[in-house]
């Protein structure tokens, strides 16, 4: 999968999520789309995996709190996840399911 999984997909949704991604650095999204790709691929339900950037002082975490199978047969994933930086928190939730080829995709995300 390409990196656009969490910095467009996960971050992405609506103006919030706009604006989120063009505060962060590239390096604050390389370290946010380790931890999302760690939650979804290794951890239980509730479990959090939270990042630091020691550059830029931002940080954030990603929770996944509900998995499930759709009538499809894809396994899919809810979501929580929040990101801080310059003295602001962002929040946000969605739903990522994992493809034929194993890959987790954003099926629905919402930024505030």
């Amino acid at each position: 999968m390409n990196s656009a999984f969490a910095t467009l997909g996960t971050i992405g949704g609506g103006a919030a999520g706009y604006y989120t991604t063009r505060a962060l650095m590239e390096s604050d999204l390389a370290a946010y789309e380790r931890s999302a790709q760690k939650g979804l691929k290794e951890t239980s339900d509730g479990q959090v995996v939270d990042w630091q950037n020691p550059d830029t002082g931002n940080s954030g975490i990603f929770r996944p709190i509900r998995s499930f199978r759709l009538a499809d047969g894809r396994y899919c994933r809810q979501y929580r996840t929040t990101v801080s930086f310059d003295k602001t928190v962002h929040s946000g939730d969605g739903m990522a399911c994992r493809n034929a080829n194993g890959q987790w995709e954003i099926v629905s995300d919402h930024f505030s």
